[in-house]
């Protein structure tokens, strides 16, 4: 698959359904829904939002929802703004998409766009769970 319009998002944060922001309000064509999920990573809460860093162990995952795009050229800079990503940390972004691998929790897997945050995490908290909606009930 071309990296450029792979069609696939992961989101495990603010984007996720009940997370305060409605992907389809953002990018403005109907996602497609296609179950919960897990990326390898390390969660951090920030305050009014999480932060997903690369793992500092195996096992160490993320949950989260995949999604398919339709409009992958017009969705993912709409998503891309509201991520304030950048590609490098010295941009003074704070996240970066890239492509990661997805576990569906039945198992199928699937590339997908991930928002990794590329800030200081000292003033963060871990999440232990990989869960945000966990650390936030």
């Amino acid at each position: 698959m071309k990296s450029d319009i792979c069609p696939y998002l992961f989101v495990y944060g603010t984007l996720r359904r009940g997370g305060g922001r409605d992907l389809l309000d953002l990018i403005g064509v109907s996602p497609k829904f296609l179950g919960s999920a897990t990326a390898a990573g390390r969660l951090y809460d920030l305050g009014s939002y999480p932060g997903m860093c690369e793992p500092s162990s195996p096992g160490e995952r993320v949950a989260g929802e995949l999604y398919q795009l339709g409009d992958v050229l017009t969705a993912l800079p709409r998503v891309d703004a509201y991520e304030d990503q950048g590609c490098h940390p010295e941009d003074g972004a704070l996240f970066r998409r890239c492509l990661r691998d997805v576990e569906l929790d039945g198992g199928a897997r699937r590339e997908a766009w991930a928002y990794l945050y590329q800030g200081e995490t000292a003033q963060g908290q871990h999440i232990v769970s990989g869960d945000y909606f966990k650390r936030r009930a």
